[in-house]
């Protein structure tokens, strides 16, 4: 009788076994499910925390770049070419900065950062878990106007005081098409826009002069502006230009081209060789022209200017403030032509960037 008992006892003792494994296995697989998603999830908020950081570090390298503008050589830097820089940085991101001319005064900003990690890097801040491969990039793209100091430009020939004009040629249409590439680096698309051939005070004729387009008399009324614009604007133009003095031939020194530079004499200058300038040249007083003087840009004179008996030719525009009243004197020898993809070009040496609302008319 109590062996019969025993038996079936015996046969239920294992039953509990496998639901323990199973109720094991359940608990396993939802502590696995709960740690993958805390996993994604910390994985998910440290990708979005990088792509937050990679556009911190692609908008700060825009503001280092408006810091450290570098007029001169992007003046010198032909529209359409880029100049790159990049920045490595710690943790593995890199930052590259691309700046082009678009304009004589525009350009585009282009800054990208990225970091890429492979599958199975140890990152800083991971723990040292192994983690998927990832990779961020964010860029910051920014539009920039380039402003130059507000020297008024109203003619080809802008004379903010008394001139006795003989006969030269000033012309005020944009007819230089065709001309050097290395100069001129608005192609054959451009603005066909004209201004007035000359813009003065009161006007001597001491002999007749060749014009196209007209010849302004300013207003007693106008007249004030313009000069408050130029007396602000000139010391802008000095202290951003390289200041340099008249070699010892009488000949402006030959520099790199679309470089400023600022020509301060004691009383006047006196050009007596053969000179050529590209880019900005600026005369810290009178001008006095008894050899021959070329510019391709803008020439700004804060004194008189006499090119009665010498040649001068510029291409792109001239500027003459007259600040003695001694009165200017531009002779048969004189040639101005209107050009302003070099005269913004010049301009662009001395110009700061800015991101303030713009337009831009262009044709086609």
């Amino acid at each position: 009788m109590s062996t019969r008992r025993l038996h079936p006892s015996r046969r239920r003792c294992g039953v509990v076994l496998p639901l323990v494994l199973v109720g094991m296995l359940l608990v396993l697989t939802m502590s696995l499910v709960l740690q993958q998603a805390a996993w994604r999830a910390s994985r998910g908020a440290r990708t979005q925390w990088d792509a937050q950081r990679g556009l911190y570090s692609a908008d700060a390298a825009v503001v280092r770049a408006f810091a450290t503008w570098p007029a001169d050589s992007m003046a010198a830097t032909a529209i359409g070419t880029r100049v790159n820089r990049s920045v490595s940085e710690a943790g593995g991101w890199w930052t590259g900065v691309s700046i082009v001319r678009t304009g004589p005064l525009t350009a585009v900003l282009h800054a990208s950062t990225h970091r890429a990690r492979d599958a199975g890097a140890l990152g800083v801040g991971d723990a040292g878990r192994l983690g998927d491969g990832t990779r961020i990039q964010r860029s910051v793209l920014r539009v920039v106007r380039l402003n130059p100091p507000a020297i008024p430009i109203l003619a080809a020939a802008t004379m903010l005081g008394d001139v006795a004009l003989g006969a030269a040629t000033l012309d005020g249409r944009d007819q230089l098409r065709g001309y050097d590439p290395a100069l001129d680096d608005c192609g054959p698309w451009r603005d066909s826009a004209s201004v007035s051939a000359i813009a003065s005070v009161a006007f001597t004729n001491t002999a007749i002069p060749v014009l196209y387009g007209s010849a302004i008399t300013l207003a007693a009324a106008t007249v004030a502006p313009m000069r408050e614009r130029f007396d602000i604007a000139f010391p802008q133009i000095s202290a951003r230009s390289r200041r340099v003095a008249l070699v010892v031939s009488g000949s402006v020194a030959s520099v790199a081209r679309w470089r400023a530079t600022v020509i301060q004499p004691a009383l006047g200058v006196t050009v007596n060789g053969d000179s050529r300038y590209v880019g900005l040249l600026a005369f810290d007083g009178d001008l006095i022209v008894h050899g021959a003087l070329r510019v391709d840009g803008l020439l700004v004179v804060r004194g008189a200017i006499d090119v009665s008996t010498g040649t001068l030719e510029v291409r792109g525009a001239l500027v003459v403030r007259d600040d003695s009243a001694r009165g200017s004197h531009l002779g048969a020898r004189v040639r101005v032509t209107y050009a302003p993809c070099l005269m913004g070009r010049a301009l662009a040496a001395v110009a700061m960037p800015t991101t303030s609302p713009f337009g831009v008319f262009n044709i086609p």
